[in-house]
This record gives C-alpha cells, structure tokens and sequence, in this order.
C-alpha cells in the first residue's frame, strides 16, 4: 500500500511541477488559455502530494486518509472525462489524448490503493 502511496505522490509531483514550470508550453500544446489554471492546478497538486507523503509515512496506516486519497483520485478522473465529454476549453486532440492518458494512469492509482486497503 505505502508504496503505491509513494508511486502516486511521485506522478503527481511530476504533473504538479510540469503544470507550474511549464505552464506556457503546455497552454500552447493544449491550445487553452490561461496558464494560470495550469499553474493552480500544479500548486493543488503539490499540496496533495504533501498529503500523499504524510499518509505514506505515516507510521500507522490510516485507512479513512487512504479513501480520502481514493476518492480525490477518482474526483480527478471523473472531473477529467467531463471535460473530454463536453469540451469546455476547445483542447486540441494532442492535449485531449494526454488528459486521457493521465486519467488513466490516476484511475490504475486508484484502483491498486482501493484493492491494497480493502484487504487490510
């Protein structure tokens, strides 16, 4: 479990700093504006990734913080194929299909932390 805690900590660490050093080049991949919202979505990355890091760490593993963690997982895939669905942002297909990926990666993060805790 800790260590699917720490796999997801590190994607989102490396989402979370890609969003906010770069921002511009990813505005302009996904043909969106402004890069501001990918800077804020960058900085509520890294503070989940705080949070994933304290759960991870902690010495007992607290079983209501991981479905927490569960459930902003799954907030983040459900909020990521509305956008694909209705479109709101004009994103190009290049930047859809990266949306896609990462919802994906996100909702295997999901599913591995929901099986590891259901069995403990």
């Amino acid at each position: 479990m800790r260590s699917t805690l720490k796999g997801n900590a590190l994607f989102s660490l490396g989402s979370g700093l890609s969003l906010l050093l770069f921002s511009d080049q990813i505005m302009a991949f996904l043909k969106i504006s402004p890069s501001i919202v990918l800077k804020l979505i960058g900085f509520g990355l890294l503070f989940f990734v705080l949070f994933l890091t304290f759960v991870a760490y902690k010495n007992k593993l607290n079983t209501s913080l991981v479905y927490t963690i569960i459930a902003l997982d799954i907030a983040w895939v459900i909020a990521s194929i509305i956008i694909l669905i209705f479109d709101p942002f004009a994103i190009s297909f290049p930047g859809k299909s990266v949306m896609f990926l990462i919802a994906m990666i996100v909702s295997v993060f999901a599913l591995l932390q929901y099986k590891l805790i259901s069995r403990l």
